[in-house]
């Protein structure tokens, strides 16, 4: 749907699947008395609408298209096409989650405490990045319906436009983290508590979070390189930020316990950050692209 245009019909979905989601977990918890199989089935049955609309959406798109009796075969080629962007963009996501499993036993060491913080402070940043992520996908579609048209002088103005875009959507939750730090984090503890956990998590909000700017920059970058075919590239990023998150990790945490694992963490960011940004200006992605002359 994105790569059609049609942006908004996702989030009508996602507002539909939620409705269903919410409603068919009440039921089949308060009503039924199904517990967690309701719950489950819940879920299946929310998809499932939402599957049936899009494939609704996508024949109607098709007809417009004039490709809708287009026949359907099984061509060798083409899947070796689309294996070339699929197969990095798994790797990708593979080498951050890799990242993210060795990080964990070293913040568990730290103590319980850190542990605890640690869910939520991944809980605050996947709620801010979830926002920025969404609209870096804009620039990824966007940067690959250029490319296809032959249009890559625009390739700069969407990077910009993505890149203010992105800062502002991210400034909104960045700073509400930061000015209600203490309430924002006990939404994720027992009520009334006041321990090291908690400390932890508000020191993540107002001390660290800001910087997650360095990470709109990355996330830009990888939709950017997404949509110019620079596969090797974008792999190339994503192992220097993993990297570079062990590696800091393994020096900060044992001199500086949890602040150490933030330190790392925006290092991390800063690091991957910076080689995206020199990339991009020496242009050597620019040799990814179809046979269109860039201008």
């Amino acid at each position: 749907m994105n790569a059609f245009g049609l942006s908004s019909y996702p989030f009508y979905m996602s507002m539909i699947s939620a409705v269903l989601n919410i409603a068919g977990n009440i039921l089949s918890v308060t009503v039924l008395k199904m517990g967690v199989v309701g719950i489950a089935l819940s879920t299946l049955f929310a998809a499932l609408v939402v599957d049936l609309f899009y494939v609704y959406k996508l024949k109607v798109c098709f007809k417009e298209m004039g490709i809708l009796e287009y026949k359907v075969t099984f061509d060798l080629s083409i899947i070796k096409k689309i294996s070339t962007y699929a197969l990095p963009c798994s790797a990708q996501q593979l080498i951050m989650y890799i990242a993210g499993l060795v990080i964990a036993p070293l913040v568990n060491g730290i103590n319980s405490s850190a542990s605890a913080a640690y869910t939520v402070v991944q809980q605050i940043y996947n709620f801010s990045a979830t926002i920025y992520q969404n609209s870096s996908k804009t620039l990824s579609n966007y940067t690959a319906q250029c490319v296809g048209a032959g249009k890559t002088e625009q390739l700069k103005k969407g990077v910009s436009v993505g890149t203010i875009q992105g800062i502002a959507f991210v400034s909104i939750p960045v700073l509400i983290c930061m000015l209600f730090a203490k309430p924002v984090c006990a939404i994720f503890f027992p009520a009334g508590y006041e321990g090291e956990g908690l400390i932890y998590a508000i020191q993540f909000a107002q001390i660290y979070l800001p910087f997650i700017i360095f990470n709109v920059i990355n996330n830009l970058f990888h939709s950017f390189y997404r949509g110019t075919a620079s596969m090797k590239l974008l792999v190339l990023l994503t192992t220097t930020g993993a990297v570079a998150r062990i590696v800091f990790s393994l020096i900060f945490i044992p001199a500086f316990g949890m602040q150490g694992m933030y330190i790392g963490w925006v290092l991390s960011w800063a690091v991957e950050s910076i080689l995206a940004i020199i990339s991009f200006v020496s242009g050597i992605w620019k040799k990814d692209l179809p046979q269109h002359e860039y201008r």
